[in-house]
């Protein structure tokens, strides 16, 4: 007996798996002269987060010494947490920066560097969003079901 086949199948092809040949990058000259003209503002982005990671820790450390055993441990957390956050992005960022630095010397060959390096960036800021709205999530289910309970007990 012949089996059907379902009429809403994809077409079967030979070359499913087949990778697309790489082409090289087509980049147009504003697109270029857009890279060019934001390297020095990485730079200074960059200086700037080293900055406020400089200023958070001192801050943090002046609070846990001034604080309460509880409050100690709490900034102690919150200093950890954001140092984590603003190092992962400054890392990244350091990178697009010295990638854009390269602009200067030859900008059509270190022009997909730069395009890569700055993709990684927006992937970081992007899964840190994503970790930081989940975070939100779950602090706000476990104040909700706090305040439940509290009505329930009541």
């Amino acid at each position: 007996m012949e089996t059907t086949t379902n009429p809403f199948a994809p077409p079967r092809t030979t070359d499913l798996d087949a990778v697309a040949p790489p082409q090289p990058l087509v980049l147009s000259d504003e697109a270029l002269d857009e890279l060019i003209a934001a390297a020095p503002w990485l730079r200074w982005l960059a200086r700037v987060t080293s900055l406020s990671i400089a200023v958070d820790l001192i801050k943090g450390a002046v609070d846990v010494a001034r604080g309460t055993s509880t409050g100690k441990l709490a900034r102690l957390l919150a200093i950890a947490v954001g140092t984590a956050i603003s190092t992962a992005i400054l890392v990244v960022l350091r990178r697009y920066a010295e990638a854009s630095q390269r602009l200067r010397v030859d900008p059509r060959a270190s022009a997909p560097l730069v395009i890569a390096t700055q993709a990684a960036y927006l992937r970081r800021i992007g899964a840190l969003c994503a970790v930081g709205a989940s975070a939100v999530g779950v602090i706000a289910l476990v104040a909700l079901i706090v305040f439940v309970a509290t009505a329930v007990m009541r």
